[in-house]
C-alpha cells in the first residue's frame, strides 16, 4: 500500500464492497504500483499463495484469472548517490537501500536509473544526463534480456561530476522506442551545487471526465499553479492509476495550442502557472471489451523536484475516463457557483442554495440521466436537479434527484442544481463535494463535474 494513505481498519475488521482502504503503492521488490494479495491459514503461520511460484504455493486458488498482455514501457526515472542496493534474493526484500538523491556536488557520482516493465531484447532505452544548458554530459543504452522477457527490470548509467561541473538545474532523461512502435520518454530534474528552497504546487483538471470510443484519444486540460515565491523546478505529471491506455502530457500556450514535446519537464516561476493538455490513448491489445466499457477514476500525480506531490482531490485534479468499443455519448460539463469560486455556500442554518451546470455532448447521441450525488453520503444535504432554460435558468420540469434526457450530437444544455442543508457542513473542499454525473442506461459515467459545499 502507498505510505500515508491507509485508513484505520483494525486487523480482523470487516470490510464491504466499495469501502476505501487506501491507495495501491509500490514497495519491496516491485517495479510499479500493484496489489499484493496473500492468503494465510487459520493460524496465520502458513502462506497459501494463490499463484504457483518459487516464492509461494504450488497451485493457484483463483477460480478465474485474467491474463494481462505484455505492456512494455518505462515506469520510473530516478537519480541516486551512491548506487541503489538491491538484494539478490528475489523473495526477500530485506536490505534494500534505494539511495535516492536530488542534490549533488561537483565530484559526486550521479546514477541515473530507469525502471521498465515487460522488456524484450529489442527494448533498449537511452539514458542521458544533461547539463543546465541542455548539452549532453552522459548518454548510453540500458541493458536488455538476451532472450525472452523481463517482467520488471531496472538499469542505470553513472558518471562522476568533474570539479568544474556547472552549478544549476541538471536533467536526467530516458527514452524508449518499443518493438511494437510505441515511444516513451521520462525526464527528471536534479541539482548540482545548489539546493533550491522548497515550494508548493496545486493542480486542477478540466473537464473532469471524458468518454470516448476505444479507437480515439481522450484529452483534457490541466493546470499546475506554483503557490510559492520560489521557482518549482522539473515539474511533471503521471497517471498513477493502472489503465489500459498510454498517457502523456504536453505544455500549451495561452491559446491552448501544444508547445514543446510530450512528457517534457517544465520549470514554473514563483506565483506562476503552467497549463498542459493530457492525452489518454487506449491500447487496442487490451480488450476484452467488458473491461474497457467501464469508467475509471484516474489519480494523477503532479510533482516537481523541490515540491511535495499534489494531494489528490477527487473531482478537482482527478479524471474520470471510459472507453467503449462503439461510439458513445461524451458529455463535457462545467459548473458555476454564485460565489464564482467553485464552492456552493449555504449561508443560513438549514438554508438552501443553487448552482448552474452547462454541458456539451460531443460524442454519439443517446439517452443520458443527470443526477446530483454527495461525495460523502453522510453529509446532511438534500439534492435535486433539473434541466433548465439556458437564458433564464428556470427549470423546464420540477427538480428531482435525477432527470433523463436524450442528447443529440453536439447538443448543449444547462442544468440547475439545488442544495438544502439539514445540518452543519464544515468547509472541506477535498471531501465534501457535490458531483453532477451524466450516466448512460448501463450506469456508466459519460460526463461529470463537481463543486465543494459548506453550510453553517
Amino acid at each position: 500500500m502507498k505510505s500515508g494513505t491507509l485508513t484505520p481498519v483494525p486487523l480482523g475488521g470487516r470490510v464491504v464492497t466499495g469501502q476505501y482502504l487506501g491507495l495501491v503503492g509500490s514497495s519491496g521488490r516491485s517495479t510499479a504500483p500493484h496489489l499484493h494479495f496473500q492468503l494465510l491459514n487459520e493460524t496465520q503461520t502458513v502462506v497459501l499463495d494463490p499463484f504457483a511460484g518459487v516464492c509461494g504455493g504450488s497451485a493457484t486458488l483463483w477460480k478465474h484469472q485474467w491474463k494481462a498482455n505484455p505492456d512494455t514501457r518505462l515506469i520510473e526515472l530516478s537519480t541516486h548517490n551512491p548506487a541503489p542496493v538491491v538484494p539478490g534474493d528475489g523473495c526477500n526484500t530485506t536490505g534494500q537501500v534505494p539511495n535516492f538523491a536530488d542534490v549533488f556536488n561537483p565530484g559526486d557520482a550521479v546514477h541515473a536509473l530507469v525502471a521498465m516493465r515487460d522488456q524484450t531484447p529489442a527494448d533498449v532505452a537511452t539514458i542521458e544526463i544533461l547539463r543546465p544548458d541542455g548539452t549532453v554530459f552522459l548518454s548510453g543504452p540500458s541493458g536488455a534480456p538476451t532472450s525472452g522477457q523481463f517482467n520488471g527490470s531496472y538499469w542505470y548509467r553513472f558518471a562522476t561530476l568533474p570539479p568544474s561541473a556547472p552549478s544549476g538545474v541538471w536533467k536526467a532523461r530516458a527514452t524508449l522506442s518499443t518493438a511494437d512502435g510505441r515511444s516513451f520518454k521520462l525526464e527528471k530534474a536534479f541539482f548540482v551545487g545548489i539546493s533550491p528552497a522548497p515550494t508548493a504546487i496545486v493542480s486542477s483538471v478540466l473537464p473532469s471526465s471524458r468518454s470516448v470510443q476505444a479507437a480515439s484519444t481522450a484529452t483534457a486540460f490541466s493546470t499546475i499553479i506554483n503557490a510559492g515565491a520560489g521557482t518549482a523546478y522539473g515539474c511533471w505529471i503521471a497517471a498513477e492509476t493502472p489503465l489500459a491506455a498510454d498517457f502523456s502530457y504536453q505544455r500549451v500556450d495561452p491559446t491552448n495550442t501544444p508547445i514543446g514535446a510530450p512528457n517534457q519537464i517544465v520549470d514554473i516561476p514563483g506565483n506562476g502557472s503552467q497549463a498542459f493538455v493530457l492525452s489518454f490513448k487506449p491500447q487496442q491489445q487490451f480488450e476484452p471489451p467488458t473491461r474497457v466499457a467501464e469508467a475509471a477514476t484516474v489519480t494523477l500525480r503532479y510533482k516537481c523536484a523541490n515540491t511535495d506531490a499534489v494531494t489528490p482531490l477527487e473531482g478537482v485534479n482527478t479524471f474520470v475516463i471510459s472507453f467503449a468499443p462503439d461510439p458513445v455519448p461524451d458529455v463535457i460539463a462545467i459548473s458555476l457557483t454564485p460565489s464564482n469560486d467553485g464552492v456552493a455556500r449555504i449561508t443560513a442554518p438549514h438554508g438552501s442554495t443553487a448552482f448552474a451546470t452547462a454541458t456539451s455532448s460531443i460524442g454519439a447521441a443517446g439517452t443520458i440521466t443527470a443526477r446530483a450525488v454527495a461525495s460523502d453520503p453522510t453529509m446532511p444535504l438534500a439534492l435535486s436537479i433539473c434541466r433548465s432554460d439556458p437564458s433564464t435558468g428556470v427549470c423546464l420540469a420540477p427538480a428531482a434527484p435525477s432527470t433523463q434526457s436524450f442528447f443529440g450530437v453536439n447538443e448543449t444544455a444547462t442544468w440547475s442544481v439545488f442544495l438544502t442543508a439539514t445540518g452543519s457542513i464544515p468547509l472541506d473542499p477535498a471531501n465534501r463535494r457535490v458531483r453532477i454525473e451524466f450516466v448512460d442506461p448501463t450506469n456508466i459515467v459519460r460526463g461529470s463535474t463537481s463543486v465543494a459545499v459548506t453550510a453553517p
